[in-house]
């Protein structure tokens, strides 16, 4: 554990006051991480537990991190369910119900939400599109299902956010490879697409398989996402969509800089196309 309590420090001799103050900086009451090193959200996660005396429970962003889902920037304030208040602008406290059952200690004796209370959480208290593409990160690393998070919803009925939560679960998918397929997803979604699938499997003779990161089968229309820093139509990119092409789909690359409404834009398109040829 990186982030440590100031007091407990030089109580216990670890460090004088002079290597405290030179070494570490303090990023709550009484808690200090090191000047030195990259910070990760989990040396931020531990900070906010240690702020909250131990017992405060780490939830949201932070948790799903903890999870394994991935796109949490370090920035993000670390939510707790404690009793604690602050203006910290670090942390985030809530002071709300939760039961045994939805929390996990780690081996650092760190609490953490379980994936489903995390979930919940993240649906109930995140801006739409952006609770999905948490829930997108953390189910592909947890498995949490929506079923899960409906349970929740049924524990804390009448609950502020209850409705969301169960609306965004609905909405996450664990084929989501990034931030920005979940995005998609959800602007194409929102622009009255029918909502399409992650990770389709288009196969053709020879045992030749491709795997179309989101599109619609039935219309036989696929989305390609390109990885950041990556040529655009490198060789590889040429066959895949040649084979796409000879399988009757109309595939549509996506770069890392291209604005969501284009892509909407651009899906709208191959429907138009579809439709004049019957599908």
């Amino acid at each position: 554990m990186r982030a440590i309590l100031g007091t407990e420090a030089l109580a216990s001799g670890l460090l004088t006051r002079g290597e405290l103050r030179w070494n570490y900086e303090r990023v709550a009451t009484d808690v200090y991480l090191p000047k030195e090193g990259e910070r990760c959200i989990f040396d931020l996660a531990e900070a906010a537990w240690l702020w909250s005396g131990r017992s405060g429970i780490v939830t949201g962003r932070a948790a799903a991190a903890l999870h394994g889902a991935t796109g949490i920037n370090v920035d993000t304030p670390v939510e707790l369910l404690t009793g604690r208040r602050t203006s910290n602008p670090r942390l985030v406290a809530r002071n709300v119900r939760f039961h045994d059952d939805e929390v996990q200690r780690r081996s650092s004796g760190m609490l953490v939400t379980t994936p489903a209370r995390t979930a919940f959480d993240l649906g109930r208290h995140l801006e739409r599109r952006e609770a999905v593409r948490h829930l997108d990160a953390l189910t592909a690393a947890t498995g949490v299902s929506r079923i899960e998070v409906e349970k929740l919803a049924d524990r804390y009925r009448g609950a502020a956010g209850t409705y969301q939560a169960v609306f965004a679960a609905h909405l996450m998918d664990g084929g989501a490879q990034s931030p920005q397929e979940s995005m998609t997803r959800m602007a194409l979604v929102d622009a009255g697409f029918p909502r399409p699938s992650t990770q389709i499997l288009v196969c053709g003779g020879r045992q030749t398989a491709v795997t179309v990161a989101l599109g619609w089968e039935q219309h036989r229309i696929g989305l390609t996402f390109a990885a950041a820093g990556k040529r655009l139509l490198a060789v590889p990119e040429w066959s895949r969509n040649n084979f796409l092409q000879l399988q009757g789909w109309i595939n549509l690359y996506v770069s890392p800089t291209e604005a969501v409404q284009m892509t909407v834009d651009r899906a709208r398109a191959a429907f138009r196309v579809r439709a004049r040829r019957g599908y």
